[in-house]
């Protein structure tokens, strides 16, 4: 009975692995570091940031490219992230995790 329970948590916590940078007909967006920009001239059209646990960074990275596509942008520059706290994981039997800033410029090239 509790395999059954703990199996029925498992399964409505799982999470999509598609990557939305990778959809067919997709603007393709370019990630850079803050310490190697792109050589070519562009403007900054908006700064983004989220507050997440590091093991969801591969989700906040497609988040940023997923509003970078809306808003018109053609790459995202990340900055270096921030610690900013911690945070209790859910079913994780006390178990925290450090918290950071991530924040990056979604920019257009001219």
């Amino acid at each position: 009975m509790l395999s059954l329970l703990m199996t029925l948590c498992l399964v409505g916590c799982a999470t999509s692995d598609t990557a939305t940078s990778n959809r067919p007909g997709a603007k393709q967006i370019a990630v850079y570091q803050a310490a190697n920009p792109p050589t070519q001239k562009y403007i900054v059209i908006r700064t983004l940031k989220d507050d997440a646990a590091e093991v969801e960074e591969d989700e906040v990275t497609e988040k940023f490219i997923k509003d970078a596509r809306k808003l018109g942008g053609d790459a995202i520059i990340f900055h270096e992230k921030k610690p900013s706290g911690m945070e209790v994981e859910p079913f994780g039997f006390g178990k925290i995790n450090n918290t950071f800033l991530y924040r990056v410029d979604v920019i257009r090239f001219e």
